[in-house]
């Protein structure tokens, strides 16, 4: 009786050293994934939206700030959704700098024909994944009284 607990608790360890082998328990860290890995940059916005209100043909540009808590060699900015053609950024640069601000213009053109009583999108930094929560743009579109003609 002795016997078999004894090869059952063998086997016990056994199952547990190969299972610990295979699932990578106490392996060493990947070189990305060690405690001197590089954090992935946090991106903070100046602001937590743009909110303004433009009649139908207006435009107006909004000057923004973004700060980087780590450097970005090859930063994007994406606009969602991507049929927002009413937001255009500009000024937004090539690489960023950790802790340095960096201010970008968004440009915001309501369309003439316009119908849409509000317009939302929303800006994005991303390298190749996306780095902070979207800074919202929010553009109300009050409706215009008809010209009245007599």
């Amino acid at each position: 009786m002795k016997r078999i607990l004894l090869i059952g608790g063998m086997i016990l360890v056994l199952l547990a050293m190969a299972f610990t082998a295979v699932s990578g328990v106490n392996a060493a860290p990947h070189p990305k994934e060690g405690r001197h890995a590089a954090q992935a940059a946090k991106i903070t916005w100046s602001q937590k939206a743009i909110n303004t209100t433009l009649a139908a043909g207006q435009r107006a540009t909004v000057t923004v700030t973004f700060t980087s808590t780590a450097d970005i060699a090859s930063p994007s900015l994406a606009i969602i959704p991507q049929k927002a053609s009413f937001v255009q950024v500009s000024n937004f640069p090539a690489s960023v700098r950790a802790n340095t601000p960096y201010s970008i213009d968004v440009k915001i053109d309501v369309p003439a024909d316009t119908a849409r009583n509000e317009l939302e999108a929303g800006l994005f930094v991303k390298d190749q994944r996306v780095l902070a929560k979207p800074m919202p743009v929010h553009v109300k579109v009050p409706k215009s009284k008809p010209t009245r003609i007599e």
